[in-house]
């Protein structure tokens, strides 16, 4: 079934969609932050780190939505 988002990074990787030897940690070593349902209307899901001070909801937090997006 592919009509909703994953509950959880593990069920990729139990699915082999993701390697199941590859840690899911950012560079600060912290688990990527995920949810099913996006922040906003705009985002489909949530995917991010907390970047280097691993705290939610802070300036340094590096989104999939918005990591490529120039200031």
């Amino acid at each position: 079934d592919h009509s909703t988002y994953p509950p959880t990074l593990a069920t990729l990787v139990a699915a082999k969609i993701l390697d199941p030897g590859q840690k899911l940690v950012d560079g600060w070593g912290t688990d990527y932050f995920y949810s099913p349902t996006g922040l906003n209307e705009k985002e489909a899901y949530t995917l991010l780190s907390l970047g280097d001070d691993k705290t939610a909801s802070t300036p340094d937090d590096i989104s999939v939505w918005t990591m490529n997006l120039t200031k």
